[in-house]
């Protein structure tokens, strides 16, 4: 088990305003995916279409993903600099 470092906490705290938009982008396509923003917002002018419903949900799917596949690769990146920082001590003594 790795224990979490203060590496992994400045990793956590660098997410940015473009992360919540990105959020944002999800929920909206998944309220379209519903056809809830026709219903709630009046803002679907085609009303409910199955193939652009389907087309939100597949967008929907690949942005979480996306997002999943980018956190696994910052936990290895994070993962790869303990170990480089344990051996450069090592190497140091």
């Amino acid at each position: 088990m790795v224990e979490p470092t203060n590496h992994d906490a400045q990793l956590a705290k660098k997410r940015g305003p473009l992360d919540y938009l990105f959020w944002l982008l999800l929920l909206i396509l998944a309220l379209k995916a519903l056809g809830l923003t026709k219903v709630w917002f009046n803002i679907d002018p085609d009303g409910l279409n199955f193939s652009f419903d389907i087309g939100s949900a597949v967008s929907l799917v690949l942005f979480g993903l996306i997002w999943a596949k980018q956190d696994g690769i910052l936990s290895t990146m994070a993962a790869q600099g303990e170990r480089i920082a344990k051996l450069e001590g090592k190497l140091e003594k």
